[in-house]
């Protein structure tokens, strides 16, 4: 049902021209002691072309595959695709949608992302967007735990997620951060409105620089002591308070 993602240790110049191409890879892993000229040289593709980039022991790379680790690079390709946060922005409005979107800050686990994604597609989320920072690779098990729906969804990947979050904020989109200790709840939410919900890991939370800067923090009260919910249990009900709003039900 879905393609498999696939390993592969190539040349340099090989993996520069499937990027060139268009090849979307979900991470990839370079040996930490390649030559500094060559780790600059991929270290700005990875901020071009939008990948998780991490640097690695040659120990790493040799236990990712089974052949000679070709020029210190093992790439993950996938079959998702990237999109430009603004195009995202700008069809919504274009086609004179409220926007909605979803970003993930500090959420690498692969089958939370799958679980987020799935909720996000039917609820109607128009832009997820991904930190590269930390980034889990959006492998099989995030696709099968969405129900294939992750490869349906607008995806966006972040390098700068400040700056991201001040790009939503310029197109005219009110930020609104999940945090267990907020002071106000999921009912003092304004749905209707453009809107990005952000949403972090449960143990540690969204980043505090980027709730320095959102717009507003909200909670889902708790009871019997529990402190947070799943970060995927957690996301439907943000994610259904919103749309009933939007639908007025």
């Amino acid at each position: 049902m879905f393609k498999s993602q696939k390993k592969l240790t190539l040349k340099f110049d090989i993996f520069f021209d499937e990027l060139k191409e268009g090849q979307q890879f979900s991470k990839v892993f370079a040996w930490e002691r390649m030559p500094a000229i060559r780790k600059r040289n991929i270290h700005e593709l990875s901020k071009n072309h939008g990948f998780p980039l991490v640097f690695v022991p040659i120990e790493k790379l040799k236990s990712l595959t089974n052949l000679p680790v070709q020029d210190g690079i093992v790439a993950l390709k996938t079959s998702l695709s990237f999109q430009s946060l603004q195009n995202v922005i700008d069809l919504c409005y274009e086609n004179a949608q409220t926007p909605l979107f979803l970003m993930l800050n500090g959420v690498t686990d692969v089958r939370n992302i799958g679980a987020i994604a799935r909720t996000a597609y039917g609820l109607g989320v128009h832009g997820l967007i991904l930190n590269l920072k930390n980034a889990a690779a959006l492998n099989d098990d995030a696709i099968e735990t969405s129900a294939g729906y992750l490869q349906n969804l607008q995806l966006i990947r972040s390098h700068d997620i400040l700056k991201t979050a001040e790009e939503l904020k310029l197109n005219g989109i009110h930020l609104v951060a999940a945090h267990h200790r907020a002071q106000q709840t999921i009912f003092e939410l304004k749905g209707n409105i453009p809107l990005c919900l952000i949403l972090g890991d449960e143990h540690a939370g969204v980043g505090v620089a980027l709730l320095k800067i959102v717009d507003q923090q909200i909670k889902i009260q708790m009871q019997n002591n529990v402190e947070s919910f799943n970060v995927s249990v957690a996301c439907g009900i943000f994610l259904y308070e919103i749309i009933k709003q939007r639908l007025q039900l």
